[in-house]
């Protein structure tokens, strides 16, 4: 990932409730932490592909943050009538208002519908693909680090961390994915 991006210091906040909570959830997440932790490891997945991983999180996030916290009871993941997009766009509005804030600023629809045609590029191979827009390796890059720290803040906001002990960090980092360019490296 990114240099600096650990938002918490784990020594400062477990404690046995923490990590009580911690196993439990690891339980009920299953396989979404697994494909989380593949997908930002070092591997030989091209980006765009890791994009597309990391973007269907939204829909089991959802499930898991309607189980535990009740947010969204009108969306039911995985069933007609409740699409990624909007999973996507719920997650954003309650845990990711600092790293999609410039998204957010300007056209936030256009993300929104970009991260699911590039899902559905991925994940729906055809030779004839559509000419909807889809992200490109350097954009692909730029979101999948931004959905990455939104997956670990809605960790923390079911581990029951307080947002005050990792705020300052949060905002480094998506201050540095905002003003990171192509001729940056950036380990992936």
């Amino acid at each position: 990932m990114l240099n600096g991006d650990r938002l918490i210091e784990f020594d400062s906040v477990l404690t046995d409730i923490i990590f009580d909570n911690w196993v439990k959830l690891l339980d009920e997440l299953d396989i979404v932490n697994q494909v989380y932790l593949y997908t930002i490891s070092k591997n030989l997945m091209p980006v765009d592909m890791r994009l597309s991983f990391m973007t269907e999180l939204a829909e089991p996030l959802v499930e898991i943050v309607i189980a535990e916290k009740k947010y969204f009871p009108s969306l039911k993941p995985g069933s007609r009538g409740t699409s990624l997009k909007q999973c996507l766009d719920v997650l954003i509005n309650q845990y990711g208002r600092i790293i999609f804030q410039k998204e957010m600023n300007s056209d936030y629809d256009y993300l929104l519908s970009t991260l699911v045609s590039s899902r559905v590029r991925i994940m729906h191979i055809k030779r004839d693909q559509p000419k909807e827009r889809y992200f490109d390796g350097i954009e692909s890059i730029r979101y999948m680090k931004k959905l990455s720290l939104l997956y670990r803040v809605v960790l923390f906001e079911l581990l029951g961390i307080d947002e005050d002990i990792y705020r300052g960090r949060l905002e480094n980092a998506t201050k540095f994915i905002d003003t990171w360019n192509s001729r940056n490296r950036i380990s992936d």
